[in-house]
């Protein structure tokens, strides 16, 4: 994955390889991102990601555990009428909560479900379980924008098996919650090496120059490998890029 001097995206093509290598056969593969604060990039990320594998042919769910404005549906101007709450309470089917995106991208709006995940109770679960085995036969693979600060609140509870991609903005801020987040992959995933995406850069060696500073910290303070799979341009038209697709 890199960044693209003549395209408001990362390049596609190139973020699509590199993640293949990380994911395995399982159908569909879950990739989790997430962040160790807000305003990280995150969902621009996940946006950029979700459409690589589309272009490569592949289908994908963009699951959004966020609320508000600068979701993953905010971004690309999409309006939801129902969501997964609704489909987990029994009032709606998972399949009408889903969003056409870009490039055939689906997206699955489930800021509302990731906050009362506690709530779900038996039927929910089984609702959360039956609908993703229903939907998942014709998926490749499913992103996971994770609600902020947090390693995923929903495929924990589908008891689903999932790799993990930590975002980092390129600000000085960002790359300490980054740090502060790699602190808890290390300890759940041992020495199991992490992958990073800096986003919302103005260049390629900027997003190196990221990762070179916090898989310095992170290899002094914790014995830890990090892993960059590349960065993603600073996107000023995702909204518009969505309203098109």
């Amino acid at each position: 994955m890199n960044v693209a001097s003549d395209s408001p995206m990362v390049r596609h093509s190139d973020q699509a390889e590199g993640l293949r290598r990380i994911l395995g056969k399982q159908t569909p593969a879950v990739l989790s991102l997430v962040s160790g604060g807000s305003h990280a990039g995150k969902t621009q990320a996940a946006i950029n990601i979700a459409i690589a594998f589309a272009q490569a042919g592949r289908n994908v769910l963009l699951l959004d555990e966020n609320r508000g404005f600068h979701n993953v549906a905010g971004a690309l101007g999409l309006n939801p009428e129902v969501d997964l709450l609704d489909a987990l309470s029994g009032r709606s089917r998972i399949e009408r909560s889903l969003l056409a995106g870009p490039e055939g991208v689906m997206v699955l709006p489930a800021g509302r479900a990731a906050q009362v995940t506690e709530n779900f109770g038996e039927r929910g679960q089984a609702r959360l379980r039956e609908g993703f085995a229903r939907i998942g036969a014709a998926l490749d693979y499913i992103l996971v924008d994770t609600l902020a600060g947090t390693t995923g609140r929903l495929f924990p509870a589908a008891d689903a098996d999932r790799q993990t991609l930590l975002v980092s903005g390129a600000w000085a801020d960002a790359q300490a919650d980054a740090y502060g987040m790699l602190k808890v992959l290390h300890r759940s995933h041992g020495r199991q090496p992490a992958r990073l995406v800096v986003s919302m850069v103005r260049s390629e060696e900027e997003g190196v120059s990221v990762f070179r500073n916090i898989a310095g910290v992170a290899d002094r303070y914790l014995g830890a490998r990090l892993e960059h799979l590349g960065s993603v341009a600073h996107d000023e038209h995702v909204r518009k890029s969505g309203r098109v697709g």
